[in-house]
C-alpha cells in the first residue's frame, strides 16, 4: 500500500517514516507540510493510505479530504484528542495521538488492511452542510452546477450541495463512471435507464433508480447522442 504523510511537523514525519519501516507492506510515496502541496502531491502519486495531521496552520487535515483521490484511505495522526469524533464522522479509519507506539500503529495497519481487502466500487468524501458524507460513485446520478457549488444527486433521491465546481469534479472522477454533457452537468452514464426527447433541443432522463427525471438541454443532448451511436458500452 502506497501510503503519504502529511504533517507540518518534519520530525514527526520522520518518526512516523522510522516507525513505518517495520511494515514492510506500507511503501511511502510522499511527504508534505500543509493541504495546499499535500493536494497536489495526492494527485500525482495516488496513495492508498493518507496518514494526516489535524492541525497545520492556515489549514486543518480536515480540509485536504475532499482534494483526495478516490477510495484513499485515512488516518488521522494528532497530538490532540479532541478532534476524534469529527474524525471518524469524516470516514476515517483510525485516529492516532501522538506521540505514537509502535504496538498502536501495528493495530492500524492492521485496520487498514482488512479495510482495503474489502474495497468495492471507488467511494469519495464529500462535505455537505457542514456533516462529512463518503458516497460510493455508483450511488451517484448526476452532478448538476449551482454557481459555485454543486448539487450531487444520488440513486436514493438524495441531493448534497458541495462547494465543488464540475471543473473540479471531472479532474477527480474517472471517465469509466461519468462524462461531461455540458458546462453544468455531468452523469454517471450506466445509471441512464431512457432518454425520451421532448423537442429537438430538449429531453429527459430516466434513470434506473427511483431518482427523479433529468430534462437536459440541445448540448447535452447532442453529446448523449454523439455517446449512443458510437456504442458507448456503458449505455448498454
Amino acid at each position: 500500500m502506497k501510503a503519504l504523510l502529511v504533517d507540518d511537523e518534519r520530525l514527526a514525519r520522520k518518526r512516523l517514516t522510522h516507525l513505518l519501516q517495520a511494515h514492510p507492506d506500507i511503501t511511502i510515496v510522499g511527504e508534505a507540510g500543509d493541504v495546499a502541496s499535500a493536494a497536489e502531491l495526492a494527485a500525482l502519486v495516488k496513495p492508498d493510505i493518507v496518514f494526516l495531521d489535524v492541525q497545520m496552520p492556515p489549514n486543518e487535515g480536515f480540509d485536504l479530504l475532499p482534494l483526495l483521490p478516490l477510495n484513499a484511505l485515512v488516518v488521522f495522526v494528532t497530538a490532540f484528542d479532541t478532534y476524534a469524533v469529527q474524525a471518524f464522522e469524516a470516514a476515517a479509519i483510525d485516529y492516532l495521538v501522538k506521540p505514537i507506539s509502535a504496538e498502536r500503529l501495528a493495530m492500524t495497519i492492521q485496520r487498514l488492511a482488512k479495510q482495503g481487502s474489502h474495497a468495492t466500487s471507488p467511494e469519495i468524501i464529500i462535505k455537505d452542510a457542514g456533516t462529512w458524507v463518503k458516497l460510493n460513485l455508483d450511488s451517484i446520478c448526476s452532478i448538476q452546477a449551482d454557481g459555485i457549488y454543486t448539487d450531487v444527486f444520488t440513486i436514493n433521491s438524495q441531493t448534497h450541495h458541495v462547494r465543488r465546481s464540475i471543473k473540479e469534479w471531472i479532474q477527480l472522477l474517472s471517465g469509466d463512471y461519468f462524462v461531461q454533457l455540458d458546462r453544468s452537468l455531468i452523469v454517471r452514464l450506466q445509471s441512464i435507464h431512457q432518454l425520451k426527447i421532448v423537442t429537438r433541443d430538449e429531453a429527459e432522463l430516466f434513470f434506473s433508480t427511483d431518482a427523479a427525471p433529468l430534462k437536459i438541454g440541445r448540448q447535452a443532448l447532442n453529446t448523449l447522442r454523439n455517446r449512443i451511436k458510437k456504442g458507448d458500452p456503458r449505455l448498454s
